[in-house]
């Protein structure tokens, strides 16, 4: 299933939990990992095309999702991961728990899904639960 959803910017920072005024929260953008720290910080190796065009040295913009952004964010990950790996296991993780599902009763990855009228199923989704409860003990 597909949504779209409009949102404002406030919308953005709370259904994310990540973004705010530039000096309450450290990390103020929801697109970018750039923090409170260095909103004056000039790029002076790397300045935005718009920069260039403009002949500016003190570029104040940050790229999101380029490459070197996308390579700090992996290798953060990673450096997570080795820190803590108990981590790893619910990262897998299939199952859910929800109130607000559409119809839980058949969805396979709902905790809720109905295996009454079929013993297949009830195995299949027994050793799935099981599975994720090893993963998350």
């Amino acid at each position: 299933m597909k949504v779209s959803s409009p949102q404002d910017m406030s919308s953005h920072w709370k259904s994310l939990h990540r973004g705010g005024a530039a000096k309450n929260k450290t990390h103020f953008c929801h697109c970018c990992s750039c923090t409170s720290d260095e909103i004056v910080t000039y790029n002076l190796d790397d300045p935005c095309d718009r920069c260039r065009k403009r002949n500016t040295n003190k570029c104040l913009h940050t790229k999101v999702g380029d490459k070197k952004a996308v390579a700090e964010a992996k290798e953060a990950i990673t450096q997570i991961m080795k820190e803590h790996p108990e981590i790893c296991n619910v990262v897998n993780s299939k199952m859910y728990l929800s109130s607000d599902d559409l119809d839980p009763a058949s969805d396979p990855c709902s905790i809720h899904f109905d295996t009454d009228s079929n013993p297949d199923l009830r195995r299949i989704h027994s050793q799935e639960t099981n599975n994720e409860l090893r993963l998350r003990a």
